[in-house]
Order: C-alpha cells, then structure tokens, then sequence
C-alpha cells in the first residue's frame, strides 16, 4: 500500500477490514490518523507511523473500553520515531512498537 505524500488525514475506517493487507507505511506529512483505520485487517503485521502524526484517535462507546487504530488487539509492530507522538500513543495503548534500523 503506498499513500500520497499529500495525504495529511487518514480518515476513520480507511482500510478497515482490508484482509489483504500485510504492512503499511505511514508517510511523513501525516499528521493526524482517525478512529478504527486498521480493524479487521488480519494479515496485517506491520506499520510504520511517521515522526510527523501529532494526533491518533481511538474508538470510544460508551460502557466498552476504547479501540486502538487496530482494534482491541493489535497483534502487529509499529515502527516509531523515539520520543515521537506515536511511540507515546503506542506506549500508552500497550502495542509493540520499534525503532527504525539505526535508532
């Protein structure tokens, strides 16, 4: 899967319940990724997000607990800038996240 350097916003539900889909990057110029982008995409394994996302949105109802990008459970690793937003948001969701090669 390849996005537009263009692209900003990654709307809610954008590839939700895309089976097919094995990894995606993220690219830089991202800024902002909406509620349930991943859900049931279960090939899915990995993501790398961009140092450039200031802001992630989880899913919340009321009386449920809230859902990640991902869904409940994230069985996927994220690649993350250190000290980035998104290593902060996958810290504070519990999902496995590494640093590029290097880092």
């Amino acid at each position: 899967m390849v996005i537009p350097k263009t692209v900003e916003v990654i709307g809610g539900h954008a590839f939700r319940n895309c089976s097919a889909l094995e990894s995606a990057v993220i690219p830089e110029g991202v800024i902002e990724i909406r509620q349930q982008v991943f859900v049931g995409c279960t090939s899915l394994r990995s993501v790398v997000l961009p140092a450039s996302v200031q802001k992630i949105k989880n899913y919340t109802r009321k009386g449920y607990e809230p859902e990640t990008i991902f869904g409940r459970k994230a069985d996927v690793t994220v690649t993350v800038a250190p000290k980035s937003y998104a290593e902060k948001y996958c810290r504070r969701n519990d999902i496995h996240y590494i640093y590029p090669a290097g880092q």
